[in-house]
């Protein structure tokens, strides 16, 4: 998802949650310690149902850190998502996801968060063009040229989005 100029992905997703989770789990814990503060019983007949429902909130607390590490780790090492600069006159935006081997070329008109494939590209030993700038990309109106050039010794091979339409909304 793309907002504003802010690609949000795995790896801000799951830090983000895992960070709200915890924030749930220490407000809990400070509510009971508050209550029990101001004499509220603790429920010394219910120990027997207070210990599993503990743990139980421990290994979801743990899990959901575990699931953001690997997200972010996934997220970090996975795609590089590039927003291609200049925008078009009305700010439509040339979106590119750069693999290892190559990547994906999207479209995203103003006022939308999800891009639409229009594309893709090889390269020769992991070249990314985009990171390297070796790409030009011009508009003319909400038509885009769009042309990704390699370096010395690493081949780019475009399949379309040579020209990109902006669709209207």
């Amino acid at each position: 998802m793309v907002i504003g100029d802010l690609v949000v992905g795995p790896a801000l997703v799951g830090p983000l949650a895992a960070l709200l989770g915890s924030g749930a789990a220490l407000t809990a814990a400070m509510t009971e310690a508050r209550a029990q503060a101001s004499g509220a019983r603790p429920g010394s007949g219910r120990w027997f149902v207070r210990w599993p429902v503990n743990v139980v909130k421990a290994c979801v607390l743990a899990v959901g850190w575990l699931g953001a590490v690997v997200s972010f780790v996934v997220g970090v090492l996975d795609d590089d998502v590039r927003i291609l600069e200049p925008a078009s006159e009305r700010g439509c935006r040339v979106v590119v996801v750069q693999h290892l081997w190559g990547g994906t070329i999207h479209v995203l008109p103003r006022g939308t968060v999800r891009p639409a494939e229009v594309g893709s590209y090889g390269a020769d030993d992991g070249y990314q063009p985009v990171s390297r700038a070796t790409f030009d990309l011009s508009w003319t109106g909400e038509t885009g040229s769009l042309v990704l050039r390699g370096a010395p010794g690493m081949q780019v091979w475009q399949h379309g989005a040579e020209t990109v339409d902006c669709p209207s909304r």
